[in-house]
Parts: structure tokens; sequence; C-alpha cells
């Protein structure tokens, strides 16, 4: 599976964190795939599975971290949120956002 930054979508998927990476939490940058291919984003929230809100479907995991520690704190993503815009411009504008659960 070949890796793709992800350059034109700005919604959130969600994506399972597997038992065999319970380092991830929001801040990390992630691959996972996407279709056919393989992309980056960023994790911006974690919650448990709701079937309900998750409209019942298979949810595919998280494949790997892309570092070795998150690129942001919880504390620094939120602010970046809540100021409008700005993790666009800190994220390059382009990166998937991606919710793990």
């Amino acid at each position: 599976m070949s890796t793709f930054p992800l350059k034109s979508i700005a919604t959130a998927f969600t994506y399972v964190v597997p038992d065999a990476l319970p380092q991830i939490d929001v801040g990390w940058r992630v691959f996972v795939p996407f279709g056919q291919v393989r992309v980056e984003g960023f994790v911006v929230a974690v919650r448990p599975y709701d079937a309900a809100h998750d409209g019942g479907h298979r949810l595919r995991a998280i494949l790997e971290p892309v570092d070795e520690e998150a690129w942001f704190t919880p504390q620094l993503l939120a602010a970046a949120q809540g100021a409008g815009g700005i993790l666009s411009l800190l994220c390059g504008g382009d990166d998937a956002a991606l919710y793990a659960g």
C-alpha cells in the first residue's frame, strides 16, 4: 500500500485505535487506510466507539504512528481549534483530521 499525504479533504473521519498502539492519543500524526491508499492525518479526538453515533459500520484501524511522539498537546490542539483557522495554518491547511475511537 502506497502512502500519500491527504491534500484535499478537510473532514474528520473515525478510526479505531488498535490495542497494539495504546500511546495514540490527541495530537498524534498517524497513517490510516483511506480507500485503497494509506494517508497521513492528525488525531483530533479519542472517544469510545458508539454504534449509534458511528453509524454501526465497521471502522478501520489506525495503521501506525508517523512519529515517535505527538505533534500537538491536547491543550495546544484545543487552543488552535478555538482560534478559528490557526490549526489549518499549522497543519499546512490540507492534512486530514481523524477521530480515533
